[in-house]
């Protein structure tokens, strides 16, 4: 929160989702954890009101990044989502 150290993201909201489901939410389970962590992201924490929004993820959270970003971008449609 440093805007000296990281000028770029210091006040920017992070939201980091721990995963352990082996499957990069991909499976029905999982995929229905991303739901409704975006539900409760848009209704409880202005999400919706986002203009940019970065995914990403490393190792096998990487994956899970490319394969949910799309699911990102249909509930803040409005975002830059990278």
């Amino acid at each position: 929160r440093d805007p000296f150290q990281n000028p770029m993201f210091y006040d920017w909201h992070v939201v980091f989702l721990r995963y352990c489901d082996g499957s990069s939410f991909s499976s029905p389970a999982g995929f229905g954890n991303i739901q409704a962590i975006l539900r409760h992201l848009l209704q409880k924490k202005g999400f919706g009101d986002a203009a940019e929004v970065v995914v990403s993820g490393c190792s096998a959270g990487a994956v899970a990044a490319a394969l949910h970003v799309g699911a990102v971008k249909e509930v803040v449609p409005e975002a830059l989502v990278a």
